[in-house]
């Protein structure tokens, strides 16, 4: 703040005006602009400033607040204008955002689409083949320790279809059958070098857990009466659900297509009535299951429970039902199971050729009562002897 004395127009008074600092810096410019132009008419050596009358110095003080006033309101528009752009520019970029992330988001689900459809694809056939093999093992091995067949990767699907049927139903018996998917499997056809299932003691079912893209591995054992499950990774609530919900459809479904195919009436070694395991139990009462708590895990940055399952299944048909973690070399059954079937290798090839020839073979096949009376469309007897083959 700045006060000036200043002379009143009758020149015997004077009178103290106070400037703020702006208003003085104002003032003094306009003092600067006025010696200038007045400057050809002075004396070089006058240069004070002349005197202003009051009226003049109202108006130019007027002047300066019209003029801040002016700044103000030119402030605050181009304020209000900076705003309105910013908001214009974060609904842009907002809008741009949701964009993105919605490609980004269609880009992971295609992407694990691909990953999902390619390692099914991939595994799936992998384990059908090494499924197959271990029934060609048996069906010409010289010395069978243990009898045990295996079945292939759809057996699960068909369980699972038709436990939703039959619960949609209302647990309606009609649609268990001599004649379904599942009842051929156990009455030995459907499969390529299938056997009946009253003839052996053990089935091994490998299970693909489609919600959890993961591999296990059951094992049906027949005199026990139990299915046993082997999990190379076993997972919280959710995967420990995921799991028991294919379990338990399994253990519904397989007990009713074992009577409608009068499985039992064949098996004279299975005593309803002295067997532990089947004493006090009916022919309605779901199969008991135990999930193996011991069973070797595979590390967590590799995804190979489908390696797993298969070593699990070679350890079950030499009748290694205990499988001990000091005894499982994962590593060795990486390197060897990679070796066995990489990309276009001569087993892949073989796997097509054995997969073609078995859906062929099995869609052919019509089952015509509960005995072993077999019609082939089109084609003779002998397609039987091919199929379990």
């Amino acid at each position: 703040m700045t006060i000036f004395r200043v002379r009143c127009s009758s020149g015997t008074t004077m009178r103290d005006i106070v400037f703020t600092n702006e208003e003085e810096v104002e003032f003094n410019l306009g003092a600067i602009h006025q010696d200038n132009l007045g400057h050809e008419h002075r004396n070089d050596s006058d240069h004070s400033v002349p005197s202003i009358s009051e009226d003049t110095f109202t108006v130019l003080k007027n002047e300066i607040v019209n003029v801040r006033r002016d700044m103000s309101l030119f402030q605050e528009k181009v304020l209000e204008e900076m705003i309105e752009y910013q908001k214009k520019v974060d609904s842009e970029f907002n809008g741009m955002r949701e964009f993105v992330q919605e490609s980004v988001k269609l880009i992971l689900n295609k992407l694990r689409l691909v990953k999902q459809q390619s390692s099914e694809f991939v595994e799936k056939e992998h384990v059908d083949v090494i499924m197959y093999y271990l029934r060609k093992k048996l069906k010409y091995s010289v010395v069978k320790p243990i009898a045990y067949i295996t079945t292939d990767v759809f057996f699960v699907k068909w369980i699972r279809s038709i436990h939703q049927q039959w619960l949609s139903l209302n647990e309606e018996m009609s649609c268990i059958t001599p004649e379904h998917h599942v009842s051929q499997y156990i009455r030995g056809y459907k499969l390529l070098a299938n056997v009946f299932w009253d003839s052996v003691d053990n089935i091994i079912i490998p299970v693909n857990v489609s919600e959890l893209f993961h591999w296990i591995l059951i094992v049906f054992r027949i005199r026990h009466r139990c299915l046993y499950v082997y999990d190379s990774m076993m997972g919280g609530v959710i995967h420990s659900k995921n799991v028991l919900d294919h379990v338990r459809s399994l253990s519904t479904m397989i007990l009713m297509f074992l009577v409608a195919t009068n499985f039992y009436g064949k098996r004279s070694d299975i005593d309803w009535h002295r067997k532990a395991a089947y004493i006090d139990k009916s022919l309605s009462e779901p199969l008991d299951y135990v999930i193996l708590k011991d069973t070797p895990q595979q590390e967590p940055q590799y995804n190979d429970c489908g390696i797993f399952v298969c070593a699990f299944a070679e350890y079950v048909s030499h009748g290694m039902f205990d499988i001990s973690s000091r005894f499982f070399d994962a590593v060795n059954y990486r390197i060897r199971y990679g070796a066995l079937m990489p990309d276009g290798s001569r087993l892949m090839g073989q796997l097509v050729k054995v997969r073609q020839q078995e859906m062929l073979l099995a869609s052919m096949v019509v089952s015509k009562d509960l005995g072993s009376s077999l019609e082939v469309q089109g084609h003779d007897s002998t397609s039987h002897k091919i199929l379990q083959q």
